[in-house]
């Protein structure tokens, strides 16, 4: 951190950068969390069933916490390449801590609710895949969960549809023509 505060890294520091830390956590909780998967096959047992429910939890939350922090940097992006006056303010350091925060929020409700007797997450040795179990609210969780999700991604989508056509719409503005390895990239 000393480097960050002689501004040598300042850049790290940035909103962007910041999200993506996030994500980063979230990844390494999915990663970390899988491997009990893979425990539990070559013991041929999970072990404890506490132990499962725990795994099983913190693993698909983990899974739901990334997708708001994708839409979050999405939209961070969305307004630094369209609107750079207005993402000085939305991705302030407060706002940006306030959104953070708030992001870490959906997969704690959702945490909560897996670590609660009306809902599990359970490890299938069978089928080496973590799934809901046959409790009272797992149906309407998994719902939640999917709907909530397809919501997110497809606003993240449309993000980068717009990005991707303010983009063009600047790079028409700058030459008359793209290389033939600038069609490649963009497709």
């Amino acid at each position: 951190m000393r480097q960050l505060k002689d501004g040598s890294l300042k850049e790290l520091n940035t909103a962007a950068y910041r999200i993506m830390f996030q994500l980063g956590i979230t990844g390494s909780l999915q990663v970390l969390f899988h491997s009990f998967g893979g425990v539990f096959s070559v013991a041929d047992s999970d072990l404890h069933p506490v132990l499962e429910k725990l795994c099983g939890a913190i693993l698909n939350a983990a899974w739901i916490g990334g997708i708001p922090f994708t839409l979050l940097l999405a939209l961070n992006r969305l307004f630094v390449v369209c609107f750079p006056s207005r993402a000085t303010i939305l991705f302030s350091r407060r706002a940006t801590t306030v959104s953070i925060v708030g992001c870490w929020m959906w997969p704690s409700v959702f945490l909560g609710i897996y670590l609660s007797p009306a809902c599990s997450i359970r490890y299938g040795a069978e089928d080496f895949s973590w799934g809901y179990d046959s409790s009272q609210w797992s149906e309407v969780v998994a719902d939640a969960e999917f709907y909530s999700i397809l919501v997110m991604l497809v606003l993240t989508g449309v993000s980068y549809v717009i990005i991707f056509a303010k983009i063009l719409v600047l790079r028409r503005k700058t030459t008359r023509s793209f290389c033939s390895h600038e069609r490649r990239v963009l497709l």
